[in-house]
């Protein structure tokens, strides 16, 4: 799964000329793939809007021993403590342009919050302001 959201963002990516770095393992998650996707794809993407060009994105996979963890790192423009609670709620008033000016509409995060928690699973970000932020997804095996 985080092969094929790498790839069907990969070109979103070369527009900025960032480098999308995947480390993953074939792994079968249980629940709806396609919602995962989105979680994943939609992580990917505000990775590469919030990161400035040539920047380096990760994508990883860690197998834990009840669960497995994604992460999606970037050096992006970070968000504040205050604010990191508030990014998955909706219609909130964290939104920001992305570094190109890409709109944003409040919508990615608090649908991702709801299908992780619908598969049992946690999603949080920790981020410093300037630096970049990683965001984590932990879904039970």
């Amino acid at each position: 799964m985080l092969n094929y959201c790498v790839n069907l963002l990969q070109s979103k990516a070369q527009s900025k000329r960032q480098n999308l770095q995947l480390q993953t393992f074939e792994l079968n998650l249980k629940g709806s793939r396609d919602k995962l996707w989105r979680v994943v794809s939609n992580l990917i993407s505000n990775a590469i809007k919030f990161s400035p060009d040539e920047a380096i994105i990760k994508i990883a996979m860690q197998k834990k021993q009840h669960s497995v963890l994604i992460s999606v790192a970037d050096s992006g423009i970070g968000i504040s403590e205050e604010m990191q609670d508030k990014i998955f709620e909706l219609y909130t008033d964290a939104k920001r342009e992305g570094t190109a000016g890409e709109e944003t509409y409040g919508l990615g995060l608090f649908i991702s919050k709801q299908i992780v928690l619908a598969h049992n699973g946690k999603i949080w970000c920790e981020s410093v302001p300037g630096l970049g932020s990683t965001f984590y997804v932990d879904l039970p095996l």
